[in-house]
């Protein structure tokens, strides 16, 4: 449908789907437009590019014509661009539909699903993809070390999509090859619970004509929905990418999913292995930002207590004689009070913590806080309020050397990373 249409316009541009879903269609040739509240380097991306971006949300910024306004699940319906476009009688679709349009486009659609890791799946599939030749479409999430850009049109041989349950519209992506990374139970608040979220999950396995997964509690019973499916073994994955060592199970997990995955788009298996090994990594994931002898800052984008424990086992592996301290913000209010039990018992493991403001993200305020995150952890942690400076002047205030300083979450706290850098390499 979209290369039928004059112009698409992206309400909240400058989010990470939303981002390379403009970049996709600038590439098939759509006339394209965008706006979002604040400014960041999707947006700049996007400029760059000479697709037109304003800041702010305003019906002015709508063009001329008749078209399409895709907007992000951040936007509500009062949006002023949203209600202008109705009334003009524009089609107004979500992120996620419009991703499944895009993807009727190819002749094979690879769609990465589940809890953790789809980023990183994603973009290991699709780093294998081009190495070996394939020229993919490709729509990733994150900012992959090495590229340019998250996103490209490709050839039309093949799509690798990384899709977001969060609102339900991954249950719109019909894909020949469904890669599984685990269900659990984040996001379930907006399925009635995990039943409900365990049944959405179903629902794209049988939009699959393959699901291959581990064999994680409740993923038989997704990967079932499918017309066929394949389980892979964990262990025998953590053997054979054991050269992946450096950030524990969860990344020799990954790749072998990855790789199973381009094996069912026409790669052969060892060539396929052989090029996931030459993967970077993707931005935010495990990334060392300090990297002397007894001082260490590492970044991840944990944001479930799930991921938190991954994260802080690979550290202790890595460097068991550190001691870690944790920077940690909660990812929405309604997940923190979902988990607040099990990131109080993943954070206590740590020697102090430092829990900073809840990153609010589209779901609105309520729920818990961090200063109940901090007094469910016990003793060793502590809520900050203030700017990043000023945070960042408390946290550096009780590191001492030797330390591993870990900074966690999926919202804005990267923004802290170069003032702790900048601590830690003085210190």
């Amino acid at each position: 449908m979209i290369d039928n249409l004059a112009q698409l316009h992206f309400t909240g541009c400058g989010g990470a789907g939303m981002v390379c879903l403009a970049l996709v269609a600038l590439d098939r040739g759509a006339a394209v437009s965008g706006s979002d509240m604040t400014e960041n380097a999707n947006t700049r991306l996007l400029a760059a590019t000479g697709v037109p971006v304003v800041i702010g949300h305003s019906e002015a910024n709508l063009p001329e014509g008749m078209g399409t306004l895709v907007r992000s699940s951040a936007v509500p319906d009062d949006n002023p661009e949203v209600m202008a476009a109705r009334r003009r009688g524009w089609r107004v679709v979500r992120r996620g539909e419009f991703l499944s349009e895009l993807a009727e486009k190819y002749g094979r659609v690879a769609a990465v699903a589940g809890s953790h890791g789809k980023t990183s799946v994603s973009a290991i599939l699709t780093h294998i993809l081009k190495n070996a030749g394939a020229k993919p479409g490709f729509a990733i999430g994150g900012k992959v070390i090495g590229w340019s850009r998250p996103a490209d049109a490709g050839a039309e041989a093949v799509f690798v999509a990384e899709s977001d349950e969060s609102d339900g519209t991954n249950t719109l992506l019909e894909s020949d090859v469904l890669l599984l990374t685990g269900v659990d139970d984040d996001h379930a608040w907006n399925f009635g619970g995990r039943r409900g979220l365990l049944a959405n999950f179903a629902e794209q396995a049988r939009q699959s004509q393959m699901v291959v997964y581990y064999p994680f509690p409740g993923d038989e019973h997704v990967a079932g929905a499918a017309t066929q499916s394949m389980a892979l073994d964990k262990n025998a994955a953590e053997r054979e990418f054991d050269d992946m060592a450096e950030w524990g199970a969860f990344q020799k997990w990954n790749a072998c999913l990855a790789v199973e995955g381009a094996a069912k788009l026409g790669i052969k298996r060892s060539e396929a292995a052989i090029i996931a090994r030459t993967f970077r990594g993707v931005a935010r994931r495990m990334a060392l930002h300090v990297d002397l002898p007894n001082r260490k800052l590492i970044e991840d984008y944990a944001h479930h207590p799930a991921e938190v424990a991954a994260a802080l086992n690979a550290i202790g592996e890595r460097w068991p004689n550190l001691p870690l301290t944790v920077v940690f913000q909660p990812h929405r209010s309604a997940r923190l009070a979902e988990h607040l039990d099990g990131f109080a018992r993943e954070l206590r493991t740590a020697e102090k913590v430092f829990v900073l403001p809840v990153f609010a993200a589209w779901t609105g305020t309520g729920g818990a806080t961090a200063v109940d995150l901090a007094d469910a952890i016990g003793l060793s942690a502590v809520a900050l309020r203030g700017d990043w400076p000023a945070m960042a002047a408390e946290i550096e205030k009780s590191v001492k050397t030797p330390a591993a300083l870990a900074v966690l979450g999926a919202g804005d706290v990267e923004k802290i990373i170069p003032l702790l850098k900048k601590a830690l390499e003085l210190a």
